[in-house]
């Protein structure tokens, strides 16, 4: 049977889409399963002053910043090393942090520690659970646009044949007036089959689109709701559990629109020949 690129030029190259069953986003914690040592991270000793924990930071980021690192881990460890820093470079988490690995630590002996220690035990565990609400939120829109363009990207698949099927039982046919108007009815089904293609692609792109959008749309409302939400306390009690957990929704957002970039382009150039193969029957016919 022949397929519609190779009723296109001699040598037109079959355009294929990557074979790839749509794939689950789901949250998974990077920084809860176990206590992170962060002086290790950033490879200082645990008395290192805040000069020397800056200066390895910079150090490190040149070598692991995803732009130069090009493992598929990049976007986490780089995570991991601002995280480090930002900790460790703050008095008070620092504090918490070296609590928990239980180091001794004159730090510990501040009161203002106490206080933020209660002040965590207030806070954290409520944020945790409203953003677990709040993820499921985020990872169903992923999930759902993740899924719609795949069953797209099949339909699109599936549009490559339908009209060689035509062409196909139009030619076997005889040369009476029947077999005119097979062909003519082969005309109108590849023209129907590129308005189709094109308008999978334009679907597909807009499911992408709006899914970036929402998630974006549900970050800013949900950080402005954590502002309201403890308004008694400093940001400096919540803000480093909202950025972990709020990042794995960037995270998986980005991850979706990477996955589906080389994915899209190929959809586009399947499009492109169905309605290249319409235009050149209809030159020929």
């Amino acid at each position: 049977m022949h397929t519609i690129q190779q009723q296109l030029a001699p040598h037109t190259a079959r355009t294929r889409i990557p074979a790839q069953q749509h794939c689950r986003f789901s949250r998974t914690p990077r920084f809860r399963l176990k206590s992170v040592n962060y002086y290790d991270v950033l490879e200082v000793d645990a008395e290192a002053d805040l000069q020397e924990i800056k200066t390895a930071f910079r150090q490190k980021a040149k070598q692991l910043h995803p732009d130069v690192n090009q493992a598929p881990d990049a976007d986490q460890v780089f995570r991991q090393l601002r995280k480090a820093h930002d900790v460790l470079s703050d008095k008070m988490l620092r504090m918490e942090h070296d609590s928990q690995l239980g180091l001794p630590s004159a730090r510990a002996a501040d009161p203002r520690f106490a206080r933020f220690e209660r002040w965590r035990r207030e806070v954290v565990p409520d944020l945790r659970m409203a953003m677990d609400v709040w993820g499921a939120e985020v990872f169903g829109i992923i999930t759902a646009a993740d899924q719609a363009l795949w069953v797209q990207e099949q339909q699109l698949l599936q549009l490559q044949q339908q009209p060689a099927r035509s062409s196909s039982s139009s030619s076997s046919n005889g040369s009476s007036s029947d077999g005119v108007l097979c062909v003519s009815d082969a005309s109108r089904d590849r023209q129907e089959a590129a308005e189709t293609a094109a308008a999978l692609v334009a679907s597909m792109q807009g499911i992408l689109q709006d899914a970036i959008a929402n998630v974006q749309r549900l970050y800013d409302k949900r950080y402005q709701q954590v502002e309201v939400r403890y308004p008694a306390y400093p940001s400096l009690v919540w803000y480093d559990v909202w950025e972990d957990m709020s990042g794995e929704w960037l995270a998986a957002s980005s991850k979706l629109q990477q996955n589906w970039k080389r994915r899209m382009k190929a959809a586009g150039e399947v499009a492109a020949a169905v309605q290249a193969t319409a235009a050149a029957a209809d030159v020929g016919g």
